[in-house]
């Protein structure tokens, strides 16, 4: 019974769909992974960073938590939160990535880097990681058609 109840109380915490649709756009979601035996890690630091730098926002992780795989999502809780929530922000993010990173994790586990991480996610990966994903981009766009210099930085810029 007491776990049921604590299932039923984690559902109903999540956030209702009105605010959701408030704040969505000014909020973090990210696609997080970090190895399995850190999950418990990640959730109590990321936790308490929201609590520390962001007590305007809150903060959840869901999804397929078995593999590593944590969609971590946090949003400001009204929208009177939404001016000082994108103050703090930035440090936010920079305490997510600190944390990902230092537990060999990576910020996008399944949906891709894109440009909003691209930035974010150089500092983790090697040259040689880069080189890559030039070739594979190359290979399957030679003529350099398809979003060029966009997702893949050219280290000659």
């Amino acid at each position: 019974p007491d776990q049921e109840a604590s299932l039923w109380m984690l559902r109903d915490d999540i956030p209702p769909s009105t605010t959701y649709r408030e704040t969505q756009h000014h909020g973090i979601k990210l696609d997080t992974a970090v190895p399995i035996d850190h999950i418990e890690e990640f959730i109590r630091r990321i936790t308490t960073s929201a609590e520390q730098i962001a007590p305007m926002a809150l903060c959840y992780g869901f999804g397929h938590i078995g593999d590593g795989n944590i969609h971590l999502m946090i949003l400001p809780t009204t929208e009177q939160a939404i001016e000082p929530w994108l103050a703090v922000k930035p440090a936010m993010e920079a305490a997510i990535d600190e944390t990902v990173f230092e537990l060999g994790g990576t910020l996008s586990a399944e949906h891709g880097v894109g440009l909003l991480l691209r930035d974010r996610v150089g500092p983790q990966k090697q040259e040689l990681e880069w080189d890559m994903m030039r070739s594979i981009k190359r290979a399957l766009d030679p003529d350099d058609m398809f979003n060029p210099g966009k997702l893949i930085p050219d280290p000659k810029v």
